[in-house]
């Protein structure tokens, strides 16, 4: 289960505590947290925002069990209550502010911020598809590392293979399941690009450090987080197009990336189709709002 768990920061320093031990007691007011449920905690203000997910490891603990001496971190000094039951919290990650700030869990079914309580399921949705779409980007720029690092490219004379390929299993990073890259793929598509901006190959480029070929960034156009709506892999080189470095940003946080995604898709719609990737337009750019 998830819990929205509440934290004054001027009672507690929680960045500081969770910085330090990784791993805090924290007063239990409600008894059906059980260990390996997740609580997401959220900061008072000046932040008013979920900052730290984290997993329980421990629950229903009497004072004399709650073992980590976090005291330090207790502005009020009060220690812990004698009659109180904890909860030992392993951080899992940390969001920078305003990512899950107030008005946007308001509007995405928070009803209150005063006790800890339940997540609501669409409140869990919205808190699971923004992290998916962080672990997407951070997954994206790993895979770019990794091609700007090879200093090869494609076999020669590689084609489209046009045709649909098995979906491996994803795997746990940074406490979400994701669809690891295949750094060749990307290369290869790469390759078929020939190092050129699919938006527009005119685009300026320059010639990589490693390996004599211009530079541009691997995309995937129908996202690896989407992969579970799909019974294909994602990560093939027909869902993978070549950008320059300007657009493939503009496609992640611009605010004219849907007439970027209409002509890639108007593009690639075809061989999508032949790796067996069925997707509308409006799905696509559903998935990146």
């Amino acid at each position: 289960m998830e819990w929205f768990v509440p934290c004054n920061i001027n009672h507690y320093d929680v960045f500081s505590a969770f910085s330090e031990l990784r791993r805090v007691n924290w007063g239990q007011t409600v008894r059906q947290i059980k260990p390996g449920d997740t609580a997401y905690i959220y900061v008072t203000a000046p932040y008013s925002a979920i900052s730290l997910k984290c997993r329980v490891n421990k629950a229903g603990l009497k004072p004399e069990e709650a073992m980590i001496d976090d005291s330090k971190f207790d502005l009020t000094h009060t220690g812990n209550d004698p009659y109180a039951q904890y909860m030992e919290l392993e951080i899992v990650a940390e969001y920078a502010s305003p990512l899950f700030a107030l008005a946007e869990l308001k509007r995405n079914g928070l009803t209150q911020t005063f006790s800890t309580h339940e997540i609501s399921p669409q409140l869990s949705a919205y808190l699971a598809r923004v992290a998916g779409r962080l672990s997407e980007e951070a997954e994206d720029n790993s895979l770019i590392q990794a091609v700007n690092e090879a200093g090869i490219g494609a076999a020669s004379g590689f084609a489209y293979q046009g045709k649909r390929k098995e979906k491996r299993p994803p795997k746990k990073a940074n406490g979400q399941m994701v669809y690891v890259r295949d750094r060749q793929i990307s290369l290869n598509a790469l390759e078929l690009a020939g190092y050129r901006c699919e938006i527009d190959r005119s685009h300026a480029t320059f010639i990589r450090k490693n390996w004599n070929k211009p530079y541009t960034e691997p995309h995937h156009l129908v996202p690896l987080s989407h992969s579970d709506d799909f019974d294909v892999s994602l990560d093939v080189e027909e869902n993978i197009v070549s950008l320059c470095s300007n657009c493939h940003n503009r496609i992640h946080y611009g605010k004219d990336a849907d007439v970027l995604l209409k002509q890639l898709y108007s593009d690639r719609k075809d061989l999508l189709k032949q790796a067996g990737i069925i997707i509308s337009l409006d799905e696509l750019l559903g998935m990146y709002q």
